[in-house]
Order: structure tokens, then C-alpha cells, then sequence
């Protein structure tokens, strides 16, 4: 798992790019100064985010034990307003985000979700996370997705999964 990682810059010179590879699994893929992060504020973006969590092992009846959370996880697949899978008091002008692409799988002892979407809201896929597990032990029908959605209302999802499972795998500007 790699260790996600913000950096800001003041400098003044928006042509540099700054690649460093150090050597305890910390990647900066990209520099970019405030100046040019202007200019890219509007442009389209495609981010693809994993959520690793360890499930161990788990045995169920119909050979799939997390069939639930795939179904539940193609209700959240398309443009919706994800205000309930929003932090409560973040500062957005629109809540209403597309998810291209939703995969849920194992892999080994861990469950990996994997959210591409077009914009993420702060703490978005960390509480789809959470609230996906709750399916997947059967807190929650997968069909409680398209109430979640409709509520619009925080308290409605799930709780939101550790920070440590995160990673933000690409940030493209289409």
C-alpha cells in the first residue's frame, strides 16, 4: 500500500516539474506551482481512488461472499448528488459528482474498492468505503443505496473507513 501524500508550492516558475523517488515508497509524481494550478481549475478531470481494507478470510454459502456489494455498488455508478457521502460542514458549490466506474474486489486477505470518477468530495470515498463493508457484512440490503442518495443527508451512509486504506491511484486533466 503506498502512502498518499499532498504538496503545495509558492514558487514562481509554473514550467518546472519536480520527480523525486525516495526510496521509502514515497512517489511525487508531480510539481505543479500555484500559477498553473490556476489554469487547471476548469479543465475536465478523470481520478481513479482504491480503498484497501483487510476482510481476512471470509466463506459464504453462494461461493461470492461480496456479491451484495457489487450490486450495491452499480446504484452509486452515474451522475448523482453524493451529498450524503459528504463530510458534514465541507464547503462545495455542487455536491451532485459522476462516478464512471465502481469495482469491488478481493484480493488475497483484502477487499479493494475502486471508485473513477470525475471529482471526489472530502471524504467521499472513504464513506462509500464504509458504507459498502456495512453491506458486505449485512448491516445494509444493497438496495439502501438509492435511499442514501435520496436523502441527501449524511447521517443516512455509513461510517467513514480509516484514512489509512486510501490512495488516490490518478488524477488525469482530459
Amino acid at each position: 500500500m503506498w502512502p498518499n501524500v499532498f504538496l503545495r508550492s509558492t514558487l514562481r516558475q509554473p514550467g518546472k516539474v519536480l520527480c523525486l523517488v525516495l526510496v521509502a515508497a514515497l512517489t511525487v509524481f508531480a510539481f505543479v506551482s500555484r500559477a498553473s494550478e490556476y489554469l487547471l481549475i476548469k479543465q475536465e478531470t478523470d481520478r481513479l481512488a482504491e480503498y484497501y481494507a483487510a476482510i481476512g478470510t471470509l466463506e459464504s454459502a453462494t461461493g461470492d461472499p461480496w456479491a451484495d456489494t457489487r450490486e450495491a455498488a452499480a446504484y452509486l455508478e452515474g451522475e448523482h448528488d453524493f451529498r450524503s457521502f459528504c463530510q458534514t460542514g465541507a464547503q462545495v458549490r455542487s455536491t451532485v459528482r459522476t462516478l464512471y466506474a465502481l469495482w469491488v474486489e478481493e484480493q488475497g486477505q483484502d477487499l479493494v474498492i475502486r471508485v473513477c470518477g470525475n471529482g471526489f468530495l472530502y471524504n467521499m470515498v472513504r464513506i462509500i468505503a464504509g458504507t459498502l463493508m456495512e453491506v458486505g457484512q449485512g448491516k445494509r440490503e444493497p438496495e439502501s443505496m438509492r435511499d442514501i442518495l435520496e436523502a441527501a443527508d449524511r447521517a443516512a451512509a455509513g461510517p467513514t473507513a480509516p484514512a489509512h486504506g486510501l490512495t488516490l491511484v490518478r488524477y488525469e486533466f482530459l
